[in-house]
């Protein structure tokens, strides 16, 4: 007999920003620029030991430090969707674990993933256009959707930090803290990225 996949709250269908999607609910997105600002409070304070010498070369907000967190984070996520979509069957986490497959490549540096994730990104996309009405359910659940808009304007915000964007938008010592800025934005969203993965979505299984 085939096992199906239900939201376990069975919410009433509504536009993502729809009248059930207050504001305060969107909370997530702050997690991102918290994370600047945490950046900006421990280059200001040496003495916390978390942002020490030029750029924060060493300390615990140090690129290398940043860097293996990063690998660790996204290699949690990968096999948390893995795990998901064993016991649960939803194909939300079979592309979330595709996604999370390309930023462990991406994470890990191996030759030609610096463009190759890029390219990931666009298969993905297309397989997410060709089973839109398989993904579309989830979207009905407020939770998963706050936390994957959430995690995707993160993800964008590191991109943007990587780009120098805001150094040409002034933003006050950008050289000097880019480094910390990108890699620990870009973790932020790895652990939201696993946040959705683990509780965006409640399903239950069952037999039909």
């Amino acid at each position: 007999m085939a096992r199906i996949s239900q939201p376990v709250d069975n919410p009433r269908p509504a536009l993502a920003g729809g009248r059930t999607d207050g504001w305060r609910h969107w909370w997530p997105l702050l997690l991102g620029p918290a994370a600047m600002g945490f950046v900006y409070l421990a280059y200001f304070f040496p003495e916390t030991g978390l942002c020490d010498g030029k750029a924060c070369r060493d300390g615990y907000l140090s690129k290398s430090r940043l860097e293996n967190a990063g690998v660790v984070l996204i290699a949690i996520v990968l096999g948390a969707n893995a795990v998901r979509y064993y016991v649960r069957r939803n194909p939300v986490h079979l592309v979330f674990g595709a996604l999370a497959l390309a930023f462990v490549c991406r994470e890990v540096h191996f030759t030609g993933t610096s463009s190759g994730v890029y390219v990931a990104l666009v298969l993905i996309g297309a397989w997410v256009f060709l089973w839109r009405r398989k993904l579309a359910p989830s979207l009905f659940v407020r939770t998963f959707r706050v936390w994957l808009g959430s995690t995707a304007v993160t993800y964008v915000l590191s991109q943007l930090i990587a780009r120098r964007v805001f150094r040409k938008l002034n933003l006050p010592y950008e050289d000097a803290v880019n480094v910390p800025l990108e890699e620990l934005v870009e973790n932020v969203a790895h652990v939201m990225f696993l946040v959705t993965s683990l509780i965006g979505v409640s399903v239950r299984s069952g037999r039909k």
